[in-house]
């Protein structure tokens, strides 16, 4: 670091080493961050050397991990530290390992609009070291992953906002990163996922590895939208009044609502569902008390959360009685759910209604009305009428 100028040239390099060293008291993984600490672009000559002259500061890894987040929050201002915080809230929180490719387009969803290849951060594998100041590494598999467990144990146990640059105001890091999961999800859902087939036609079978190609997060977004929206509810009732009162609440429920009752976002989540093996939501415990865990909210936010989770269970209800009659085809053509066999027979306010087909009930509701014989039934040659004669016997 002498050598390229990081630290000034009357500093010599066994120095360091002993310092280190002794301070490090054999923890590899320590002197490992205290190195990518001293490299970082943020950091001033004296800072450098006031670290080096003050390791007691960094005591622990949690320290380390403080001082790490802190230079990097310097480092990138504005938008730039929303997409970092972004990254780091993603890694810590997958709900299954995140390859880099769907990571860069995690990180880069716009909320409100369709997401373009304007809105990519480019060279985002091979920057994700710099940025992230090597907490996060990229495995041989494409994966990015903490470079340790206490890392990802760090940024989803933090709480304090003065802990570092990148906590969330008033209300557990938890929470906000599960909440701003659960908007960009439901945001893939409203705005970059099709309203229609996604093999463009009712009549044709989409590939899962072609689906993954153009709609990178579409799988993820399908599988843990309602996760994410439940576990923010969750930790948000066991820290009341710590609810952050900037709007991202009022945007996740009204991001909640615009996919539910549209009904072909929600017909394609089935397909997507089926598609990728998968079709089940997550509902919030029956005792969530909304009211008491989110008090900044206001009463229509409230009012329009609550109708949604009642509808979310009328949604699952129905989602069951589909898979019940129609798992066995819906498996191997995950495109039928468009076609009007299915909407006829097993309808729902929630999914698309086709157009082309209806169901008419021949048989009387009236019991007493079926106590008749069936003498001859003829179907016209246009297929649109039908002569029945019935012989009713006497009482």
């Amino acid at each position: 670091m002498v050598e390229v100028g990081l630290l000034p040239d009357n500093y010599y390099a066994d120095e360091i080493v002993d310092k280190v060293s002794q301070r490090a008291n054999g923890m590899f993984l320590w002197v490992r961050l205290f190195i990518d600490f001293l490299q970082l672009p943020a950091s001033t000559l004296r800072e450098r050397i006031d670290a080096i002259e003050n390791l007691n500061r960094l005591d622990g890894l949690d320290s380390l991990y403080c001082a790490i987040l802190d230079r990097i929050a310097v480092k990138f201002p504005g938008k730039s530290r929303k997409n970092v915080q972004r990254m780091f809230q993603w890694v810590a929180f997958a709900l299954r390992p995140l390859h880099t490719n769907d990571l860069q387009i995690a990180v880069a969803i716009p909320f409100g609009r369709v997401q373009t290849p304007q809105d990519i951060i480019p060279n985002f594998g091979k920057s994700l070291g710099v940025l992230l100041g090597s907490l996060i590494e990229v495995t041989s598999h494409g994966r990015a992953q903490f470079i340790h467990s206490s890392a990802q144990e760090f940024f989803i146990s933090i709480y304090d906002d003065s802990a570092s640059g990148f906590q969330c105001q008033a209300e557990p890091y938890r929470t906000c990163a599960n909440r701003s999961i659960a908007s960009a999800c439901l945001t893939y859902l409203c705005y970059t996922a099709p309203a229609r087939p996604l093999g463009n036609s009712s009549q044709v079978t989409p590939d899962a590895a072609v689906t993954n190609h153009r709609f990178p997060l579409l799988m993820y977004s399908v599988l843990f939208w309602s996760d994410y929206l439940v576990h923010a509810l969750r930790e948000t009732e066991t820290k009341q009044n710590k609810t952050c009162a900037d709007g991202s609440w009022e945007q996740l429920v009204s991001l909640a609502a615009k996919f539910l009752y549209n009904p072909q976002k929600v017909t394609l989540w089935i397909e997507a569902a089926f598609l990728f093996g998968s079709p089940r939501i997550q509902l919030p415990p029956q005792d969530c008390i909304i009211s008491s865990a989110l008090p900044n909210i206001s009463d229509h936010v409230l009012k329009l959360l609550s109708t949604l989770f009642t509808d979310l269970g009328h949604f699952c209800q129905d989602l069951a009685g589909l898979e019940r009659s129609w798992a066995f085809l819906l498996e191997s053509e995950p495109n039928e759910i468009w076609e009007p066999s299915i909407s006829t027979f097993t309808k729902s306010r929630f999914w698309e209604d086709n157009p082309h087909a209806r169901l008419v009930r021949l048989v009387p509701l009236d019991p007493d009305l079926t106590r008749h014989i069936t003498i001859q039934s003829q179907v016209s040659n246009s297929g649109s009428e039908i002569g029945i004669v019935k012989l009713i016997p006497p009482e």
